[in-house]
């Protein structure tokens, strides 16, 4: 299947506004990439279910947002006096679009016309500071909505996360303030698809805090876990915080350490490290990762694996120096020779290093299979989680075995039973 991305960029150097590319979900391949709009430094991006464009927008030295059509015509640029906007999103009930101003401080509302062009309907200017250096005055860097509907902000210079009541109009009344760790730099928030949870990524400490959330704005601290690992003491500031639409893992990117740091969501919504993948770069501000260093983007997909064969989709596709697109690579299948009742792995390159668990996934299914008569019956499990990300699976298993019918059948409990074991990123690049 073929969909359309988008592409937020820097202007700083050849780039030259908003890029859109196709992605075959199948391959992993990026292909067609070409200029969509025109736009200084447009390096955030949001879409309405009329699929208008709304992006941080420029015009003549003045700061805002810009509303694009669907065939990246310009519709209007709302701007004033100073920088653009740093974060953007749309309020598809309310017919309204929401803004944050870094470098002002300030929430920002827009009305939606009927064209899907833009009017300011509504500022609030925050105010306060922080005890870090950078944090001299306020930096709103997200502006977004909860579950209930109500408009959350995270302010990085005053390590606050303030929730507002939001009329028809778009005219903002101030609900509650929930302040996280003073210095830790409020950044972007994520809610959990099913869990009353919140995950608070913050900037100047690398830090996510678990919130629970108990509607109508109110945040209470659960946990505070670190971005990095230990040891780690250079300089480093997280941005991108997702969620995986399964709810089980939580991905947070790290500029400086240049990763991408995978949680395991926990039954109550806590967080368990899992590992750290390289993101190949430096700066990397997004999931899809656009290095603001250098001009590539790297895609990372979780590792799947079918319950019925062992096909596992390569991790990583790479959009290369703009114009030039990398091709990529094929499935990495595995096959069994039933007369030998023996697993083979078709060849593959290693990009990083393959996942443990996924060896001795194999492994022990070759252990199986070479005895002649034999499969699984039954399974219990007992499971105890690996804080090492490129270490043992994920659990123990306790096997009962007796007499088997087929070879493939041990294959397909084996592979049903790796599904929980295999973490959400394997450091592999297939050939």
């Amino acid at each position: 299947m073929i969909e359309t991305i988008y592409f937020g960029t820097y202007t700083r150097r050849l780039s030259q506004g908003i890029y859109q590319a196709d992605f075959d979900t199948e391959t992993g391949q990026l292909s067609n990439l070409k200029l969509f709009a025109a736009e200084p430094s447009p390096t955030y991006l949001a879409f309405d279910q009329e699929n208008h464009l709304y992006t941080v927008g420029s015009k003549d030295g003045q700061g805002g947002i810009a509303a694009y059509q669907t065939d990246g015509t310009l519709l209007n640029h709302v701007v004033t006096e100073g920088a653009p906007h740093c974060y953007v999103a749309v309020d598809e009930k309310r017919s309204l679009v929401y803004g944050a101003n870094y470098h002002k401080g300030q929430v920002l509302v827009y009305k939606r016309k009927e064209d899907g062009s833009l009017e300011l309907a509504d500022t609030v200017q925050h105010s306060g500071h922080g005890p870090h250096e950078n944090q001299a005055s306020p930096h709103v860097h997200f502006t977004d909505l909860t579950p209930d509907q109500y408009l959350v902000t995270c302010d990085l210079g005053t390590d606050e996360v303030t929730t507002y009541d939001v009329n028809p109009e778009g005219k903002l009344n101030k609900l509650t303030t929930y302040n996280c760790s003073p210095g830790a730099g409020a950044r972007h928030l994520v809610f959990h698809n099913h869990y009353k949870i919140a995950y608070l990524i913050c900037e100047l400490n690398s830090t996510i805090e678990v919130l629970i959330y108990d509607g109508v704005g109110a945040f209470e601290k659960m946990q505070v876990i670190s971005t990095l690992p230990e040891g780690f003491n250079d300089f480093n500031g997280t941005a991108a915080i997702r969620l995986s639409q399964d709810g089980k893992y939580l991905y947070a990117s790290n500029r400086g350490h240049d990763s991408i740091v995978v949680y395991t969501i926990l039954a109550d919504g806590s967080l368990e490290l899992l590992e750290f993948v390289p993101t190949n770069g430096k700066n990397s501000s997004r999931l899809l990762f656009s290095h603001q260093t250098k001009n590539f983007s790297s895609l990372f997909i979780r590792i799947l694996i079918m319950q019925l064969s062992l096909n596992v989709i390569q991790k990583l596709v790479v959009l290369q120096n703009f114009p030039m697109i990398s091709t990529f690579p094929k499935r990495f299948a595995s096959h069994f020779k039933h007369k030998k009742m023996n697993l083979i792995l078709k060849s593959s390159s290693f990009f990083y290093s393959l996942f443990p668990t996924l060896i001795r996934l194999i492994a022990r299914c070759n252990a199986i299979l070479a005895r002649r008569s034999w499969s699984i019956k039954c399974l219990s499990c007992a499971s105890s989680i690996s804080r090492s990300a490129r270490s043992l699976a994920r659990s123990a298993r306790l096997i009962s075995i007796s007499r088997a019918r087929s070879a493939e059948s041990a294959i397909m409990v084996m592979t049903s039973l790796a599904i929980s074991m295999i973490p959400p990123f394997t450091a592999i690049q297939l050939t």
